[in-house]
C-alpha cells in the first residue's frame, strides 16, 4: 500500500504486495533502543549516542546510600572489553532535611569492574566518561588512546 498526499490529503493507492510484519522487537523498547541495542563504537563517540537514545525504560540501580548520601547508576552502561571495565552514568544525592528525602546533586560517571555487583564500584567523578576514566587511570592511557578504545553500548532488555 502506497500513500500519496493530493491537496495535502493522503490518498491511498494499493498494491499487491503483502506489508511484512516484524515482530522480533522487544517490548517497550523505542526503535533507538531496538537499533542500538549492544552498539559497538569508540568510547569519543559513546557519549554522544547515548545522548541521543531514549533510556526511559531501563531502571535504575542504587549503587550506594548512607546517612546523608545516595549514589544512583544507570540501568545502561558503556563496556571497554580491552580495560574489562564498565562505564555508568549516575546521579549523586544528597539528603535534604526539609524534604526529608534524597534530593539530585552532581551527574558522575561511575566505573565498575566488569560483571561486578552494582554496590561494588571502583570510582566515580563529577566529569564525562572519557575525563572519569583518564583520571581513574591516573594517565597511564592518554586521552587520545581512551578516546580511540572501542566500546559497547549495552542496554538490557526487561528482567535483566
Amino acid at each position: 500500500m502506497k500513500i500519496k498526499k493530493v491537496d495535502d490529503k493522503p490518498m491511498v493507492n494499493h498494491t499487491k504486495r503483502k506489508a511484512k510484519i516484524h515482530t522480533h522487537e522487544p517490548k517497550k523498547a523505542s526503535i533507538k533502543q531496538v537499533m542500538w541495542m549492544n552498539r559497538m563504537c569508540r568510547l569519543s563517540e559513546a557519549e554522544e549516542l547515548l545522548s541521543e537514545m531514549d533510556f526511559s525504560d531501563v531502571a535504575d540501580d542504587i549503587a550506594k546510600t548512607e546517612e546523608d548520601t545516595q549514589l544512583i547508576v544507570s540501568g545502561w552502561w558503556v563496556f571497554l572489553p580491552q580495560l574489562n571495565l564498565q562505564l555508568h552514568k549516575g546521579i549523586l544525592c544528597n539528603w535534604d532535611e526539609e524534604e526529608q528525602m534524597f534530593m539530585p546533586d552532581v551527574a558522575v560517571t561511575v566505573v565498575y569492574e566488569a560483571d561486578a555487583d552494582r554496590t561494588e564500584y571502583i570510582y566515580f567523578e563529577q566529569d564525562g566518561m572519557t575525563a572519569a576514566l583518564y583520571n581513574w587511570l591516573n594517565g597511564r592511557l592518554s586521552i587520545s588512546q581512551i578516546e580511540a578504545l572501542k566500546c559497547e553500548i549495552i542496554v538490557p532488555e526487561d528482567g535483566e
